[in-house]
């Protein structure tokens, strides 16, 4: 055995160097991994679905869902009233191009909405369903945000909320008086190549028994 011949135990402290460093770059993978960015990682759609607005009326009133808030009456002449919203929707695309050649929608990437869900929180961070908040609840909706501007009209409150607590509590002044809540709504949809889609809108919906409107 000559000198430069490594011995076993020499062979053995290579051999563990080597795995460590197979070990560590098999490590690195995930780790780079986790540090993409989640809204490139969640849809492997090319198009982004852009939320401009919601604006709401209160149910029972015939105005205009145009308001970016909601006083939402859990009573209105007596009876009980759905509240609607209008969302405004556009797209854009993930790869805008350039400003000398910029990227504009084709119909594959035209999204197709088809539900939605609704959950209410919240500020000072009381957000049982049923005892602080209304529970939460999905909808259906259909409409397709084509390359311009898209609105929809879609249930923001059910009437069957006014019926549950901690809703029905609040009439005639019961209760907490006013429930002040953020309105969580997520959009659910697909491209039509069949990616799927989805944007999240906010809106502020504070229920009380407010003063029936003027008729």
């Amino acid at each position: 055995m000559t000198r430069d011949t490594p011995t076993l135990d020499h062979r053995g402290t290579i051999g563990r160097r080597a795995a460590s460093r197979v070990a560590l770059i098999g490590l690195c993978v995930p780790l780079f991994a986790s540090c993409v960015n989640d809204g490139i990682t969640s849809s492997r759609s090319s198009t982004n679905l852009i939320i401009e607005r919601i604006g709401a009326a209160p149910g029972g009133s015939n105005l205009d869902p145009m308001n970016t808030y909601l006083q939402s009456d859990v009573l209105t002449f007596g009876g009980v009233f759905e509240d609607i919203a209008r969302v405004t929707l556009r797209l854009s695309l993930k790869d805008p191009g350039t400003s000398e050649n910029p990227a504009s929608p084709t119909t594959a990437n035209f999204v197709t909405i088809r539900r939605y869900h609704i959950r209410y929180v919240r500020g000072d961070g009381r957000n049982t369903p049923g005892v602080d908040v209304p529970y939460p609840w999905w909808g259906g909706v259909t409409t397709t945000a084509l390359s311009g501007i898209q609105t929809a009209e879609f249930t923001l409150v059910r009437a069957s909320s006014k019926l549950e607590p901690p809703l029905r509590e609040l009439v005639g002044g019961g209760g907490q008086i006013v429930i002040n809540t953020i309105a969580e709504i997520t959009f659910y949809g697909t491209d039509q190549t069949g990616a799927e889609v989805s944007a999240l809108g906010t809106i502020g919906v504070n229920f009380a028994d407010w003063a029936d409107p003027m008729q």
